[in-house]
């Protein structure tokens, strides 16, 4: 009788330890995927930003060297469909290799 209840406490104990460290290695896991996700979506985010802030800079130096594309895109606003391409052409043509 005694013998059988030994069994079944380090059969209980035995359990229980095993549950204990399921979870723990399962937590473990969980983090370690989490992390892995939140380094890949900074690293996404750090180079849209960076893409963002290039094509911001090249737009910020284009208007300042040339007035012109800033009454072009003024008209732009309240211009028609044909007239939105003209100035669209002629916006293009300011700005073709003048970064």
């Amino acid at each position: 009788m005694i013998l059988k209840l030994k069994f079944v406490l380090v059969f209980i104990v035995l359990i229980f330890s095993i549950y204990y460290i399921n979870t723990l290695n399962r937590e473990t896991l969980i983090k370690n995927e989490l992390n892995e996700a939140l380094k890949v979506l900074q690293t996404n985010f750090d180079i849209t930003l960076n893409h963002n802030t290039i094509d911001v800079n090249a737009m910020d130096y284009l208007f300042k060297r040339n007035p012109k594309i800033i009454d072009i895109m003024s008209k732009a606003t309240t211009a028609n469909e044909e007239q939105r391409a003209k100035l669209r052409k002629n916006s293009l043509q300011l700005s073709i290799y003048k970064i």
